[in-house]
């Protein structure tokens, strides 16, 4: 799975180092999709599956992999599933609207009952 690594992501200094990568197409949301929902990663319950944007760019190299383009430094990738108590956030963005909503996991130790009357907090 592909992911993002926004932090510290200077938008005017990555296109002067990388004028032709389109990581704008996406950001927001593809404008023929006209949404899409951005995930928050906890990277410290990721991190043993955690490919670093750095570390993928220098394995493509080595590897001469070029059949996948990669948004250099700041594409990264996770292997294997993605654990839902990993998520810190979820942002769903839509053409003239935007909603924060905060995920919260299921809890297994109930039953499906319980968890469809369960009260949001």
């Amino acid at each position: 799975m592909s992911l993002f690594d926004f932090d510290q992501f200077d938008p005017d200094r990555y296109f002067e180092h990388h004028p032709i990568s389109n990581w704008d197409y996406f950001v927001p949301y593809r404008t023929d999709w006209g949404s899409a929902i951005w995930i928050e990663i906890d990277r410290a319950q990721v991190a043993p599956c955690l490919i670093t944007p750095t570390d993928l760019l220098a394995k493509q190299k080595s590897e001469n992999g070029r059949r996948h383009k990669l948004m250099p430094h700041i594409e990264g990738a996770h292997v294997g599933p993605l654990p839902l108590l990993a998520f810190k956030r979820v942002l769903l963005v839509q053409k003239g609207r935007l909603q924060i909503r905060r995920l919260r996991p299921p809890d297994f130790s109930l039953t499906p009952v319980q968890r469809r009357h369960r009260v949001n907090r």
